[in-house]
């Protein structure tokens, strides 16, 4: 080994146990008289530089290695003593460099706390004393008092915080052997047992507990980890109390968890009678329904669905996604053929976006003959629900009376007198061509547009004055009495007109024009009617 480096060793090592030599001298005393034997105190000290631990008595080592390891030395020592010494981490709160002197300097370089334990009867304390990088903490106890070592100490203190921690936990906790002997149980699940028993808390306290979940054990077959129900039948209530366990292995032993999910069962019962009672409800409707959850997977349908689409119920129970339906479908001819496969793909794309966001319309005319209405609508929780309407009847009816309809005016169409009809609310209805060539010049007029006023002012404007318009409102307005009349007009252009006006079935109005030869002098059919009745 090289001389010159030996000697820098040796230098380093002397150097490094005068610093800490120094370090220890420098630390505080606190003066007082000299100790009595019957109140002398046991002191423990740490020193850290910084956050790192560089000095420590024996029991202080101890009690570290028993700690739960934290980032720092530093912050493991301060977790582990603050349950007992409450405050102490507000010391080490963040501070500037500039605060942190400032408070060093009014203490003359150095810093001193002290904190007392939180029972009132713990006559120990812990002093902590900061200056420059360095920290000590020296907690002190009369020696009287002192257990045999701080490691026992300190894993006492632990065990009484985690039976408390147990002890208060809402859900039966207990430990089990492989026979099923309970070696271990936490107060809930006492209080349990005693449940069933239907006894006093306190009675049920004797040892061994009663075995309350006699189903759950590793060696039987439950499957570690994870949740399993168990029912029990508890004295004062009448449904079972269901609970979820999950179970893990401890050594030799098994360790279990019970959660109450009673309310849960109960919500899954309730769930799954409301999805039977909607099923038989929408058993006897002849419109298909179907509804996928958010994840595009069928979750309902009624035996319609499978009745109008032929699609099997074995698959429908399978709960099959959107697509795969929709692609199950095309293969049976049940959809509209698409020009290409494309654009099929874009209408189920789209019928999938407009039914979550509105209603989803569409008409599907199948090879078959057959004609499907196809409704989509949103559903809670992004639901979709699809309903499938069989229309091929209403379609038919439909198509054949608008065949009637042509066929009815292709009739009044051959018809030389100039023909309207007005509904009962007097809107025009019906015209053919010879009263478009009459009034308009046109082979056909707006049906919509025109009213028996707006149609009387039109003949009144292209026809000499005469008071059969007012009396032609007055009959397309007259709930009762109506019996046809005619009377004669004659046009600005001099053609001369008979108009017949005679009352249809729904109140509704028809008016002739019919050309006559010559012009007869205009009497109004009302004062006909009042002259025969005057003579």
């Amino acid at each position: 080994m090289d001389p010159s480096l030996a000697l820098a060793t040796v230098l380093l090592s002397v150097a490094a146990a005068a610093l800490t030599t120094l370090a220890l001298g420098h630390w505080p005393r606190r003066p007082g008289p000299a100790a009595d034997p019957a109140t002398e105190e046991s002191e423990t000290s740490f020193l850290f530089e910084g956050a790192r631990l560089v000095d420590a008595s024996g029991p202080a080592s101890g009690l570290l290695e028993t700690a739960e390891k934290r980032e720092t030395d530093l912050l493991t020592l301060v977790c582990a003593l603050k349950p007992r010494f409450p405050g102490l981490d507000t010391v080490f709160s963040p501070q500037s460099p500039a605060e942190v002197a400032a408070a060093d300097a009014e203490d003359g370089g150095e810093s001193r706390h002290v904190f007392p334990a939180h029972a009132p009867e713990d006559p120990a304390r812990i002093e902590l004393c900061r200056w420059e990088e360095f920290i000590r903490i020296t907690l002190s106890q009369p020696v009287a008092e002192q257990p045999e070592d701080w490691e026992c100490g300190f894993l006492r203190q632990e065990n009484r915080a985690l039976r408390q921690l147990l002890n208060k936990s809402p859900y039966p906790i207990w430990r089990q052997t492989s026979g099923g002997e309970i070696t271990w149980a936490n107060a809930a699940y006492l209080d349990l047992a005693a449940q069933q028993a239907d006894i006093h808390p306190e009675d049920a306290r004797g040892w061994p507990p009663v075995r309350l979940f006699s189903d759950i054990s590793l060696d039987d077959g439950t499957p570690e980890g994870k949740a399993c129900r168990v029912s029990l039948r508890l004295v004062g209530r009448k449904e079972e109390a269901w609970f979820e366990c999950r179970s893990f292995a401890a050594g030799r032993e098994s360790l279990h968890y019970a959660a109450d999910a009673s309310a849960t069962v109960t919500a899954q019962r309730n769930l799954e009678h409301f999805v039977q009672t909607l099923t038989k409800t929408f058993a006897h409707l002849p419109i298909g329904l179907a509804i996928f959850d958010r994840g595009r997977r069928l979750a309902l349908f009624n035996p319609a669905m499978g009745d109008l689409t032929g699609l099997p119920a074995d698959f429908l129970s399978q709960r099959p996604t959107l697509d795969a339906v929709f692609d199950r479908l095309r293969e049976s001819r049940m959809l509209p053929e698409p020009r290409n496969y494309a654009e099929w793909r874009r209408r189920i794309t789209q019928a999938e976006t407009e039914s979550a966001n509105g209603i989803y319309e569409e008409t599907w005319s199948l090879p078959s003959g057959r004609t499907f209405r196809l409704t989509g609508r949103p559903h809670p929780d992004n639901a979709i629900a699809f309903l499938l309407e069989d229309i091929s009847t209403e379609v038919s009816l439909t198509r054949h009376f608008r065949a009637e309809l042509e066929i009815s005016q292709s009739v009044l169409d051959t018809v030389e007198d100039a023909i309207a009809v007005f509904s009962e609310g007097g809107r025009l209805a019906f015209t053919n061509r010879a009263f478009a060539q009459l009034w308009f010049g046109a082979d056909e007029c707006a049906l919509s547009e025109f009213t028996i006023f707006e149609a009387s002012r039109i003949w009144r404007e292209q026809c000499h004055p005469t008071p059969v318009w007012g009396d032609l409102r007055e009959f397309a307005a007259a709930p009762t009495n109506r019996s046809e009349w005619e009377a004669d007009i004659r046009m600005v252009d001099g053609r001369a007109l008979r108009i017949v006006v005679s009352p249809l079935p729904g109140n509704a109005t028809l008016v002739r024009f019919r050309a006559v030869d010559a012009a007869i002098p205009f009497v109004s059919a009302r004062l006909n009617a009042r002259r025969s009745r005057s003579a």
